[in-house]
């Protein structure tokens, strides 16, 4: 991770952790499943956080 992310990345994860709105959250995991099938490490990364121990956060669901 670079600090350069893809666009869809990037939107996910806005989505994800800025968003209040639980189908807004859930777009943006899918769009993280959608750009880590297409191989992009990033979204992985991303979504590897999303299941991280008992601090995970409760919105990767």
């Amino acid at each position: 991770m670079n600090g350069k992310y893809s666009l869809p990345v990037v939107k996910a994860v806005d989505l994800i952790w800025t968003s209040f709105d639980k189908e807004e959250i859930h777009r943006g995991y899918a769009m993280l499943m959608q750009a880590a099938q297409q191989g992009d490490a990033d979204a992985l990364c991303f979504i590897a956080r999303c299941f991280m121990g008992e601090e995970r956060s409760r919105f990767c669901h």
